[in-house]
């Protein structure tokens, strides 16, 4: 993709951050680095990007798309996130979450402020969407 690097990474309107820095120290890729801040929940975040490849350009070409990608998965944009129900009151559109992975029992073990997962407890949810679906 030939992206505008300087329209995403610039030191007054970049979104994704004043500056991309070519780190000459890496001895096996070229990489690049970037940071932005934004607002996630009621803090402000900090969060960095980067490319590897073999060469500079590619590098920051890589990093743009992974800085972008990174600032759209920052907080929901188009949905009210402010859902608590339970997965049985949900029903077959929300994602299970056994499905993808739970703690173990040790980790409830270790963590007894953390209650495992039960289907009929209510949780807060958020708005997804399927890219294997």
């Amino acid at each position: 993709y030939r992206l505008p690097v300087d329209a995403f990474a610039n030191p007054h309107w970049g979104a994704l951050g004043p500056s991309v820095i070519c780190d000459v120290a890496s001895t096996t890729t070229s990489a690049t680095v970037g940071c932005f801040s934004t607002r996630s929940g009621e803090y402000l975040r900090e969060t960095f990007w980067g490319g590897h490849a073999a060469s500079y350009a590619h590098s920051l070409g890589i990093g743009v798309l992974e800085g972008l990608e990174r600032y759209a998965g920052m907080r929901a944009r188009g949905r009210t996130t402010g859902l608590t129900a339970s997965l049985d009151a949900l029903g077959p559109d929300a994602v299970d979450p056994r499905e993808t992975g739970l703690y173990s029992e040790e980790f409830y073990r270790d963590n007894p402020r953390v209650r495992p997962f039960t289907p009929d407890r209510e949780i807060p949810w958020v708005w997804g969407w399927s890219l294997r679906d």
